[in-house]
């Protein structure tokens, strides 16, 4: 039956209530195949949809159920997670009475840890310095104990499995040491507080590019040219203490890598003058020794002389230049100065020469005379043997020793 009577534009009947109920028509009179054929398959949808329907009536009452059982459960949920939370609250309180008590044991940790918190009441940081207080023994005490800490908590984060020997550092000293502001990792704090003075010296003169030689603070100064140095490593891809985190760090603060500040605030620097200049310097340090003493036999330990070090190491340089000169190796000497060495009396090789008894008392006996002629006496002592060096020296200790032995009738020279 094909009613237009609510317009007819509904042919679908999606809109149709669900609560309807569907009558099933009745079945025609005449016979008709086409119809009758119909008729059944409408009689058997209708048949199925009572089915649904039964099946529907069950699920409600199915669904009525749960809701109960749900609105039930929740409010048992609710009660539970409320005692929850308070059982959680009472333990946490009983675990920080348990720690806090922990502390009142007198063991070796727990001295070593008042030792640590008066250090930080003191100094006002946790960072006990190691090698310079070498002195002070419970300083040294407590720099080692701090470190063995830090090892051990490494090795917990790393979870490496440690013997009854090694140092195990429990969870709850954890919490203990964290309360004190304890510092796990003491290059990345440094490396902060280098960060911080950074910030406040950009603030304060708009730029990073500090002088090396900036008065008020020096130590930060050489970290920053440090920093320059370790970068320089890091692009040669060489061992360096610089990271890609701390380059970005850096240049977000617009460091700049190479320093380009004005020269007018940079340490001027001293020639550094050549080898040839270097060499002559020495030479006439030495002219003028042989010129005093008469002998160029450079002893540091027995003469106070201007520059005396360096005038011995030259001394010596030229002894071992002179042997690779002699072998025709690569040598600083040329023939020419060893010329000009030669006009001093200088003895290349001290130890090659081995003198007779009356050559060497003759020549000491000559170094004798000119120091009684100077000095007026023959105490040539180690504080007054300037002239003759300490060949004079020896000399005379040498003659007064075998004078005894001549006086005793012994054997002497």
């Amino acid at each position: 039956n094909n009613s237009d009577d609510d317009g007819g534009n509904n042919d679908s009947g999606d809109d149709d209530d669900d609560d309807e109920t569907i009558i099933l028509p009745p079945k025609p009179n005449f016979d008709n195949y086409k119809i009758s054929k119909k008729y059944s398959q409408l009689q058997t949808s209708f048949e199925e949809l009572e089915e649904v329907l039964y099946l529907q009536q069950n699920s409600d009452k199915v669904l009525e159920k749960a809701a109960k059982m749900l609105e039930k459960a929740q409010k048992d949920f609710d009660l539970a997670k409320k005692k929850h939370e308070e059982y959680k609250y009472l333990v946490r309180i009983k675990k920080k009475k348990i720690i806090e008590d922990d502390l009142t044991i007198d063991c070796k940790w727990n001295r070593m840890y008042f030792k640590l918190k008066e250090f930080k009441n003191q100094h006002g940081h946790c960072i006990v310095p190691g090698r310079q207080h070498e002195s002070d023994p419970e300083i040294t005490k407590l720099n080692a104990w701090v470190d063995a800490q830090r090892k051990a908590y490494r090795s917990r984060m790393q979870g490496k499995v440690l013997s009854e020997q090694q140092v195990q550092l429990k969870k709850h000293r954890i919490y203990h040491l964290n309360k004190i502001g304890f510092v796990w990792d003491v290059n990345n704090q440094r490396w902060k507080d280098r960060i911080k003075q950074l910030k406040e010296y950009k603030k304060k003169y708009g730029h990073c590019s500090m002088p090396f030689n900036y008065k008020p603070d020096q130590s930060l100064a050489h970290w920053v040219h440090g920093c320059r140095r370790e970068y320089k490593l890091y692009q040669d891809g060489k061992a360096s203490d610089m990271t890609p985190q701390r380059i970005a760090e850096l240049e977000k603060l617009g460091f700049v890598w190479k320093s380009d500040f004005p020269r007018k605030f940079k340490k001027e620097r001293k020639r550094v003058p050549t080898e040839m200049e270097d060499w002559e310097n020495c030479y006439q340090l030495l002219a003028s020794f042989h010129a005093k003493y008469g002998h160029c036999q450079v002893n540091k330990r027995e003469l106070s002389v201007p520059q005396k070090n360096k005038l011995c190491y030259f001394v010596s340089w030229q002894r071992k230049q002179y042997k690779l000169f002699k072998e025709g190796k690569p040598s600083h000497l040329t023939q020419k100065r060893v010329d000009r060495l030669s006009e001093l009396g200088f003895d290349f090789n001290p130890n090659a020469k081995k003198r007779t008894d009356e050559e060497n008392f003759d020549e000491c006996y000559i170094l004798l005379c000119d120091f009684a002629t100077e000095h007026g006496h023959c105490n040539a002592g180690v504080d007054r043997g300037q002239l003759g060096g300490p060949r004079l020296t020896k000399f005379v200790a040498w003659q007064r020793k075998q004078y005894v032995l001549f006086q005793k009738g012994k054997e002497s020279k």
